[in-house]
């Protein structure tokens, strides 16, 4: 349970002053006590003094007269002296016994010629020349024996010196004494009560008076400042810098008091003013502590210092890494460019080289139309040598066959013509490729030799041809030299055949080769797509990370920085 400081403060008084006026009355009502205790029993005293000398006064007047009287034998005047004596107030009885402790004379008839109380008699003469005092209820006795003296033994002849001639006696009455003491004692008993009574009010009274002073100056001196500065503290824990308390108070709770501004127009003025100016970027500001155990302003300067110096370091991190991603994004836009006129030249190459293929294996097919042909014309020369006579027949089919294959060679030096430039173009295109084309360059060199060898027998073809044809014009005039003539026709077939069969496989090996070139290519142009696929990509990620790079220098430029901390 909370309990606040007002009334545990107010408790703690309350039981100190609860102590302190319950010990304050405790002594006040023993010393009084005390001392009515010691005026009840000095009184008593005196009264019991006073009462003791009256009877002592009675009996001493009593012994001086009975003294007087008896020693002249005036026993008249003795008796009247015991009446006078017993008329006196207090006297119960007063006496005269004799030796024997018979009453002789008293003031009490009835009391004549009674024994005194034996106890009293025998301390009386026990007692000797002393004076017997003893209190007998509410009485005082008093008694002393009289012994015979010289005079005395004028009168009594029989008697010795020093006998005891009687006892005097007193009972003198003590109860008023008694009563006013009792009234005396009942009237202290009282007036400690009633003292007690009046200490216990008063004290109650002061100690509530006091309570309550206390409570209400502790609201006003201690609870309602205590409750602002608590009211303050809460509001700066909260994170408020609240309205300052301004108290004049020339006491401890007005120098915390004024303390506590201090602290909200440090917080403000300093702390709050330089968490604001991080929180805007302006990291130009710097904290100075106060002391060297200052430790709010001692973190807020190293936090300054190092966010200041980590800004830094990312504003320089952030230039070089535009710089990068511009180099990055204008060298992968250059790669993709490059990338897709390669990509364009492949396809280009490969489409020559399909054109070669096609032609190659149309120059294959020729060549093996171009041997059934010479098969035949080398059946039909052996067959002229069986027939001779049917030369001018033979001659015309020879004739028609030199011109088929005066076409057949045209066709055959066309194609190795067109084969002869298919192969420079693609030398060219190997040469532009580079070091990826060396392959190429070989093929084509390959292809341009076998076209040379064509051009060469379809030439010399041509040539055996046209002396064929010739020799057919003029078969009619040289028929006696058909024989020789058939014998060098069959020899040039044979040479022919073996030139065509050469050609043809040139030519098979040649369809072959582009065939490889083909797939190289295709395989090339693969690898160039996807080059250029991810020379797109990163022409891509290299233009993401150039804004990246431009998004985060425009968020470090909301940082002010110290001009001789940035560099570049």
């Amino acid at each position: 349970m909370r309990i606040n400081i007002q009334w545990r403060v107010g408790g703690l008084l309350a039981l100190v002053l609860v102590i302190a006026f319950g010990a304050s009355i405790l002594i006040a009502t023993t010393q009084t006590r005390g001392l009515l205790h010691n005026i009840s029993e000095q009184a008593l005293g005196a009264l019991d003094r006073a009462g003791n000398d009256r009877a002592l006064n009675v009996f001493n007047s009593f012994e001086t007269g009975a003294a007087g009287s008896i020693e002249r034998g005036e026993m008249d005047i003795f008796r009247e002296l015991i009446q006078d004596l017993g008329a006196i107030a207090g006297v119960e009885e007063i006496g005269l016994t004799d030796p024997e402790g018979l009453i002789v004379y008293t003031n009490r008839p009835e009391q004549l010629n009674r024994p005194l109380n034996p106890a009293d008699f025998s301390e009386t003469v026990a007692s000797g020349y002393d004076l017997l005092k003893k209190e007998q209820g509410d009485s005082l006795f008093l008694a002393r024996g009289h012994y015979l003296t010289a005079d005395c033994l004028r009168c009594h002849f029989n008697a010795r010196l020093n006998d005891l001639s009687g006892v005097l006696y007193l009972r003198y009455d003590m109860k008023d004494i008694r009563e006013t003491a009792a009234l005396m004692a009942a009237a202290t008993d009282q007036a400690g009560l009633s003292s007690m009574r009046t200490g216990l009010a008063t004290g109650l009274g002061g100690l509530i008076a006091a309570l309550v002073c206390t409570h209400v100056l502790l609201g006003r001196l201690v609870k309602t400042p205590v409750v602002r500065l608590r009211a303050m503290m809460q509001g700066l824990s909260d994170g408020r810098l609240v309205q300052r308390l301004g108290m004049t108070r020339q006491d401890e709770i007005g120098d915390t008091a004024r303390a506590m501004d201090a602290l909200a127009d440090s917080l403000r003025d300093e702390v709050v003013q330089t968490l604001t100016r991080l929180a805007d970027g302006d990291l130009t500001g710097s904290v100075r502590p106060r002391a060297a155990e200052d430790v709010v302003r001692g973190s807020l300067k190293k936090l300054s210092e190092d966010l200041r110096n980590t800004i830094t370091q990312i504003h320089q991190s952030a230039d070089q890494i535009s710089c990068g991603a511009n180099q990055v994004a204008s060298a992968s836009q250059n790669l993709s460019k490059g990338a897709t006129d390669q990509a364009a030249s492949l396809e280009e190459i490969s489409a020559s080289m399909n054109e070669i293929a096609s032609q190659t294996r149309q120059g294959a097919e020729n060549a093996s139309g171009a041997g059934g042909l010479i098969h035949e014309i080398q059946e039909a020369a052996g067959q002229g040598q069986k027939r001779m006579g049917e030369m001018v027949q033979a001659m015309t089919n020879i004739n028609q066959a030199g011109h088929n294959i005066e076409k057949i060679i045209k066709t055959i030096d066309e194609i190795a013509f067109q084969t002869n430039l298919l192969a420079l173009n693609a030398a060219v295109e190997a040469a532009r490729a580079g070091q990826h084309g060396r392959g190429f360059a070989v093929v084509a060199e390959e292809v341009r030799s076998l076209a040379g060898r064509c051009a060469n027998a379809a030439q010399e073809t041509s040539l055996l041809i046209a002396d064929a044809v010739e020799k057919a014009e003029s078969g009619a005039q040289i028929a006696r030299g058909t024989q020789e003539s058939f014998a060098s026709i069959v020899g040039g077939i044979e040479n022919i055949t073996k030139l065509v069969a050469e050609i043809a496989t040139s030519t098979q090996d040649q369809a072959e080769g582009i065939s490889q070139v083909n797939l190289g290519l295709g395989q090339v142009d693969q690898v160039t797509q996807q080059n250029t696929a991810n020379a797109e990509q990163s022409a891509a990620a290299a233009e993401e990370l150039a804004g990246q790079s431009r998004h985060l220098r425009e968020l470090m430029g909301r940082f002010k920085l110290p001009s001789t901390r940035l560099l570049g």
